[in-house]
């Protein structure tokens, strides 16, 4: 299946308020998001079941394998797009040694083109669509930051540093977003971090909220770790937070409930 082609979205149509009773708020759009690693898609009849039973109006996949991935049982992008059956951005991220993966996300609307987010001498380590979900529309960031290679005691600082820059990178560009921004996904860093405290000072969490499922996304180095996030800017807020128990990936999906202004 080839990608289908991003529409070309025009100005932001703001509602009417003037036909608003006075004191009274705009409409507000429910829009629920699943961010999901799917680990190359290797358990991907139980990873499509889950996706689907979650039943979400915007998906963030990370690690999506190219079709030229070198192991076996993997689930290449046409196959998940086929299967799910969505407008999509899809880029590949990662090509050191064989794992040539990507960030993939899907709308149940309209998503417009794609920025490809990488620091100076680094590698992409996400992509930023502006998309339109029913009466909503808002800049999405679906991100993988750089991961820490074993061992963990000689690797974790040398590769937080980096995710460190990563953060400062995302954080000035969403600066000055017209539309409200999310970013979710995969950040390989937990709350405690210089990383999470760098995004912390720019974005608020939608764990906040949190209410149900496993504590941990990711059961790291044999310690249970929250790894994947989904981080707000601007006029969005977290109705409901909740992670997903499933052991399809070495990641957990997290699946929240957000509500944005009405746009039309």
């Amino acid at each position: 299946m080839s990608p289908i082609a991003p529409p070309q979205l025009g100005p932001v149509q703001r509602s009417d308020r003037s036909r608003l009773p006075v004191g009274e708020p705009a409409p507000r759009v429910g829009i629920r998001l699943l961010t999901y690693n799917i680990q190359f898609g290797q358990r991907w009849p139980e990873i499509r079941a889950l996706i689907r039973a979650a039943d979400a109006d915007v998906i963030c996949l990370q690690e999506v394998p190219n079709p030229e991935y070198p192991l076996p049982r993997v689930a290449p992008r046409e196959a998940i797009c086929a299967d799910l059956d969505l407008p999509y951005a899809c880029e590949m991220l990662w090509f050191d040694g064989p794992r040539h993966v990507g960030n993939m996300t899907l709308v149940r609307g309209c998503i417009g083109a794609t920025t490809t987010l990488c620091i100076p001498g680094g590698r992409p380590y996400g992509i930023m669509n502006e998309v339109e979900c029913g009466a909503a529309r808002f800049n999405l960031v679906n991100v993988h930051l750089s991961p820490v290679e074993s061992p963990l005691v000689f690797n974790f600082w040398p590769s937080e540093r980096i995710r460190r820059r990563e953060a400062e990178h995302l954080n000035d560009a969403c600066d000055n977003a017209a539309l409200p921004t999310v970013a979710a996904g995969d950040f390989n860093a937990f709350h405690l971090t210089p990383t999470m405290q760098t995004l912390a000072s720019a974005w608020r969490d939608s764990r906040t909220v949190r209410n149900g499922g496993p504590f941990a996304t990711r059961s790291t180095f044999g310690l249970p770790f929250v790894l994947d996030h989904v981080l707000l800017r601007g006029d969005v807020r977290a109705e409901s937070y909740r992670v997903l128990d499933s052991d399809a990936s070495d990641h957990r999906p997290v699946l929240v409930t957000l509500s944005l202004a009405a746009v039309n």
